[in-house]
């Protein structure tokens, strides 16, 4: 019964796989990925961050998109910047960013320190 269980980690339509092979992925994510170097790479450590395993792994994927470097985090391409910066720009454009707006407010201030004598 356990072998003919299915999940779809995904969620996209189509991309069932054997909970066997979900489990293995973690286990790997876990060891691998997550599970410290040198002193800290005990069974210990390992235990403790598995339950944490999904919540990294959907903070990589955050950053990732959030990005647009997508698959980077994990493969450790040579850095190529063009589609984030590419992004940037259209973004700046959009909402006209680089250009002076009379009326215009910031959500948040930032104090001189200088000024503030500190």
């Amino acid at each position: 019964v356990r072998y003919n269980l299915m999940v779809n980690p995904t969620g996209k339509e189509g991309h069932w796989r054997g909970a066997d092979w979900v489990e293995e992925a973690n286990n790997m994510f876990a060891k691998h990925d997550f599970g410290g170097n040198g002193v800290n790479f005990t069974k210990e450590r390992v235990i403790e961050e598995s339950p944490l395993v999904d919540i990294y792994r959907s903070c990589h994927h955050n950053i990732e998109r959030n990005f647009h470097i997508n698959g980077l985090t994990q493969r450790h391409a040579k850095p190529n910047l063009k589609l984030t910066f590419a992004v940037l720009a259209a973004y700046f454009k959009e909402h006209g960013l680089h250009t002076h707006q009379t009326g215009r407010q910031a959500a948040y201030t930032i104090s001189d320190k200088i000024d503030d004598g500190i």
